[in-house]
């Protein structure tokens, strides 16, 4: 099964000449187990190309001592926390009210992408006005740990 679902991209809240702060609060459809995901927002380096800048449950961050006047790529990753994985399929039928209502929401994601590589990335000038989507090879795999629980079944 493709996994080609990606959390919205990262709103900038503040910009200021050396930091910038995100905030990537609305992970929607998986809201309903908002308190089980962690977050893992990386910063786009030469080497290593990914630099984790923030790891936890927190959804907002400002990332700070960044070169002024340079453009800054950001990734956003969510994980599902190993703990809420048993829940999984209660708390949805609780959030979605019935199992038909689970299923069309969850074949609304893959309906909705046409690749496997859709991640969710900001890229921001700090210092300057510029903030946009950016493409990637990487992709944000939440649905991995309900393909594990499926997989025990």
């Amino acid at each position: 099964m493709c996994n080609n679902w990606s959390p919205p991209e990262p709103k900038v809240l503040k910009r200021t000449k050396c930091s910038i702060t995100l905030d990537w609060h609305n992970v929607e459809p998986f809201q309903f187990i908002s308190d089980g995901l962690l977050y893992r927002l990386e910063k786009n380096e030469k080497i290593p190309p990914w630099v984790v800048v923030y790891r936890g449950g927190k959804t907002s961050k400002e990332i700070d001592n960044l070169a002024s006047r340079h453009c800054h790529k950001f990734r956003l990753r969510v994980i599902v926390q190993a703990t809420a994985v048993p829940s999984l399929a209660a708390r949805a039928l609780q959030y979605y009210g019935d199992e038909a209502a689970v299923y069309e929401t969850m074949k609304g994601l893959e309906d909705s992408k046409d690749s496997c590589d859709t991640p969710t990335e900001v890229t921001s000038a700090v210092g300057a006005a510029v903030t946009e989507a950016a493409p990637s090879s990487d992709n944000v795999k939440v649905q991995a740990a309900e393909d594990d629980q499926k997989q025990t079944k």
